[in-house]
């Protein structure tokens, strides 16, 4: 049977208060197993990704999903985990 990808992320979308759209309608797929690298001019967005993927900001549409299984703040506490691993608690 195949695992699941490490990462899976459909249709996830960032706007900032302020109006500022900062990801929109990004698909990703991360094999489990393989390596990813992220790249991309200043402003394109990466931080961003990496804070929404980790739960460190509020995504403002989409899914996030880690080897299979949905990711949310609420499902730690709001805390950044990898399923299998302990959650640590973050200030927000």
């Amino acid at each position: 049977m195949d695992s699941p990808p490490a990462l899976e992320l459909k249709g996830l979308t960032k706007r900032y208060d302020d109006g500022l759209l900062a990801l929109e309608r990004l698909d990703l797929v991360v094999p489990d197993g393989e390596f990813f690298g992220l790249l991309g001019p200043n402003g394109a967005g990466k931080t961003t990704l990496i804070s929404a993927v980790c739960n460190l900001i509020r995504i403002t549409a989409g899914e996030r999903r880690r080897r299979g299984r949905p990711s949310s703040r609420a499902a730690c506490g709001g805390a950044c985990c990898w399923p299998g691993r302990s959650c640590t608690s973050r200030a927000w």
